[in-house]
């Protein structure tokens, strides 16, 4: 199959085209059921929208504090004997990435029950997620703060990097050395096929959530903007680094 591309690009044409058809065919006899389902799953949201948000997001930012606090302290302790050790063993790990992780995706959901907020028009609902979403941001940013003076703490060479800098990202990547350069790349590349799916998909749901309930032209309008937008960013990025 390797050698022939595109019998395997038909194959998958063919074989997604007919699931689509199947799916379409059986979920058209449940059209109203569908459509009640996400009504009431709207109004559902809408009146438990502050709950969900503070609850979710202090979850999650509670848990990038606590482990980051946990991370700085372990740092602080640390003495000559020790450091070098210490150092390695903090650096060879997972667990500041799975604290970032975690404190990437309490951002993500501020702004989405922010936005959320302004759907349902409700002006004390948009107050308290306005509120909710400033103080957890706060939190959010000293998390990402803390964890880059902690890489300076442990590697000087990052020693002069302003985490609060517009230019923060080119003062990073001017410090990193070749191995490191290396690492951001595939990873950015590794992103940046992983977004051109979820563009797909977001587009692919739009237009299937369209045949039941009426989304309108903003969200299709908003994808193409920024798959657009993130395309262009690639491949001038790349047009940039080959001169």
């Amino acid at each position: 199959m390797k050698k022939y591309p595109a019998i395997k690009f038909i194959l998958i044409t063919v074989v997604s085209g007919i699931c689509g058809a199947v799916l379409s065919f059986l979920l058209s006899f449940q059209q109203a059921a569908l459509i009640s389902a996400i009504q009431s799953l709207s109004r559902l949201l809408g009146s438990a929208l502050p709950a969900l948000h503070l609850s979710v997001c202090l979850f999650l930012s509670g848990m990038s504090v606590f482990f980051t606090s946990k991370l700085r302290r372990q740092i602080a302790r640390s003495n000559p004997q020790n450091q070098e050790e210490l150092f390695e063993q903090i650096e060879s790990n997972d667990h500041c990435t799975e604290i970032l992780t975690i404190n990437t995706l309490s951002v993500i959901l501020n702004f989405f029950f922010l936005g959320v907020s302004f759907v349902y028009k409700n002006p004390r609902h948009i107050l308290i997620s306005a509120a909710a979403a400033l103080l957890f941001l706060t939190l959010n940013t000293w998390v990402e703060v803390s964890h880059v003076n902690m890489v300076k703490r442990m590697n000087p060479r990052f020693e002069k990097v302003d985490p609060l800098s517009l230019r923060f990202s080119s003062q990073w990547e001017s410090k990193c050395d070749e191995a490191q350069k290396l690492g951001m790349y595939r990873a950015a590349f590794r992103s940046f096929r992983i977004s051109q799916l979820g563009f797909l998909g977001a587009f692919a749901v739009c237009a299937f959530t369209e045949l039941f309930y009426p989304l309108g032209l903003m969200p299709f309008l908003l994808i193409t903007v920024f798959w657009g937008l993130h395309s262009l960013s690639f491949l001038f990025a790349c047009k940039k680094e080959k001169v």
